[in-house]
């Protein structure tokens, strides 16, 4: 789904939950006439952060509402609510989240049970008992428009461009551009973004030096880097992104925040969320979730699922997950867990895969499930290597263990291969045994057979 699309339809796409879900309601829900008095940005503390691209909001402090419910909504100019949903204000930065691993859905609490495609120029707002708060977060018209690109042209190869478009609207001066890749902690960076601000090129600091350029309404960012080997890792990162805030107060504080993702898609972000504005007509390829999931009991609501991104597994890293873990080959895996638990055949797997409802196949059998993450493995010759620290966890360990971050010796091979499985299994999620029930089961022979091919 483009980003810089005028209109972005999210298709409803029939899928299968496997080992229990709630289903999506997708009844068709009537639009309410609203507008908005005033568009002035939310207040510092408080902020309302928007990515359209995933349609999704980031609530942020409001508490003086803790314990509170609140109601935020996306209005549309000449049209209404578009989305609404209710979520209880909690203690700390992040007040709650809409559409998004952890959050609520869309329509939690409001009749309005769609997720909404939200798009430039629509207006996100919160309320506290019916009483609307002034501040509003307008979606900015600003997004990259192409994966960067490492310049061929330049003596070592240093520099990599992002360019996108930017609307007359936006304020200039308060945007940023960023690559996210978490491969870059590893780096003379230290961190998992690089940033480009508007103005001529100005030394990070961390490695290289960037700068941001506008030209009527396009906007081009441009990076040096003194290592091209971190150059090439930036221009391969596929995690570009525009942040556009609406005003600067007195303070210094940045307010209204609309963070657009290149390559993002739509649509619901949480097991179980509604699905977006098309609601009707044959299954398609622009549900994030794709055509089937696989849920497990966990507190954070993350699940494996299908992909309409099945590009991202031809990367040899692959740190691109917001929580949720995408799986390739998905309906050989729904296959092999109902031929083993419920004596389906392939034929009706795929018959169910494409069946409308939407339905949920609970398992007879638990299925332990491992998440691992490992930064040291052992070699088949007893040798050790470390594997790069995507989410600095070491550092975090280390500063608590030595009083400050101390890197593992960089002579220490690092393995870039992050599919090979390692060796040392992980205590797996807890997971209650029917009395009776064997952990050595042939659904799991299977699996294990799946997994290793």
């Amino acid at each position: 789904m483009s980003p810089f699309a005028p209109i972005r339809n999210v298709a409803r796409v029939r899928r299968i939950a496997l080992v229990g879900a709630l289903a999506a309601s997708l009844a068709a829900t009537g639009l309410a006439t609203a507008s908005i008095a005033s568009a002035v940005a939310p207040t510092f503390p408080d902020n309302l952060v928007v990515f359209p691209d995933r349609d999704f909001v980031m609530v942020e402090n409001y508490q003086t509402h803790v314990g509170e419910t609140a109601t935020v909504e996306i209005t549309r100019p000449g049209v209404g609510v578009v989305g609404s949903a209710q979520g209880v204000v909690a203690a700390g930065d992040v007040a709650f989240e809409v559409n998004h691993p952890g959050g609520v859905c869309w329509g939690a609490g409001t009749g309005l049970k769609v997720t909404p495609d939200i798009l430039p120029g629509d207006v996100a707002s919160i309320s506290f008992a019916g009483i609307k708060d002034p501040g509003v977060t307008t979606v900015q018209d600003g997004f990259v428009t192409a994966d960067a690109v490492l310049s061929t042209t330049t003596r070592t190869g240093d520099t990599v461009t992002v360019s996108g478009h930017i609307a007359a609207g936006v304020n200039q001066g308060q945007t940023e551009q960023r690559i996210i890749e978490p491969a870059l902690t590893g780096t003379v960076v230290g961190r998992r973004d690089v940033r480009a601000l508007p103005g001529p090129m100005t030394d990070s600091g961390d490695g290289y030096r960037s700068g941001m350029a506008f030209t009527g309404t396009t906007f081009t960012a441009t990076y040096v880097f003194d290592d091209p080997a971190v150059a090439t890792i930036v221009a391969n990162a596929g995690g570009e992104r525009l942040m556009s805030w609406e005003v600067v107060d007195t303070d210094g504080n940045r307010q209204g925040l609309t963070i657009a993702e290149l390559g993002e898609l739509g649509g619901p972000g949480v097991g179980g969320c509604p699905n977006g504005p098309l609601q009707t007509g044959p299954p398609g390829p622009t549900n994030v979730l794709g055509v089937v999931k696989f849920l497990f009991p966990n507190k954070h609501d993350v699940y494996m699922h299908d992909t309409t991104q099945k590009n991202l597994f031809a990367k040899t890293i692959r740190a691109e997950s917001h929580g949720c873990m995408r799986v390739q080959n998905p309906e050989q895996l729904a296959t092999i867990l109902l031929q083993q638990d419920q004596g389906w055949s392939a034929q009706r797997v795929a018959s169910a895969i494409g069946a409308t409802p939407d339905f949920q196949v609970p398992l007879r059998q638990k299925i332990p499930v491992y998440i691992t993450y490992f930064t040291l493995k052992v070699n088949d010759d007893g040798s050790t290597a470390t594997i790069r620290d995507l989410y600095g966890h070491d550092a975090r360990m280390a500063a608590v263990m030595f009083g400050e971050p101390m890197p593992f010796d960089v002579d220490t091979p690092i393995v870039e291969d992050f599919s090979e499985p390692a060796p040392v299994a992980s205590r797996p999620m807890r997971v209650q045994q029917r009395p009776g029930s064997r952990r050595g089961n042939s659904i799991a022979d299977a699996i294990s057979g799946f997994l290793n091919n």
